[in-house]
């Protein structure tokens, strides 16, 4: 729908084909990292499982700001009148602020003791079930 809206040149010219991809990807690890952390190791291992969840998520997280890092990089590209895509600083601005997002997920994901909201009351549950 957005390639019909914006016609095939803007949409090949910005490549988002790619962001769309991106998004799918960032989508399949947050769902991977569910799965396994609190559909599979919440039942037996809450604390590592919620480990697991926040890791995967916020690694799916961090992958949304590079997107707008990128975006002010391909607009200052093209006000400067230069190739996009061309060059490093596509790829530089994504990379850097994946990184730094990915470790403060990474960070928050290993040290955050608290408990799960609006996932339900898994800890309840749990002990209801047992």
């Amino acid at each position: 729908m957005i390639e019909i809206f914006l016609d095939d040149e803007l949409f090949e010219m910005y490549r988002l084909d790619y962001l769309f991809g991106l998004l799918i990807f960032a989508g399949v690890i947050h769902v991977l990292s569910y799965y396994v952390g609190i559909v599979l190791l919440i039942p037996k291992y809450f604390t590592i499982g919620m480990i697991i969840y926040r890791f995967g998520r916020n690694l799916a997280y961090a992958l949304l700001p590079p997107l707008f890092a990128s975006a002010i990089a391909l607009l200052i590209q093209e006000h400067e009148q230069i190739e996009l895509f061309s060059g490093e600083l596509i790829k530089q601005s994504f990379l850097y602020s994946y990184l730094l997002f990915a470790m403060m997920g990474i960070f928050e994901s290993i040290i955050k003791k608290g408990k799960p909201l609006c996932l339900g009351n898994i800890k309840k549950n749990r002990k209801e079930k047992l």
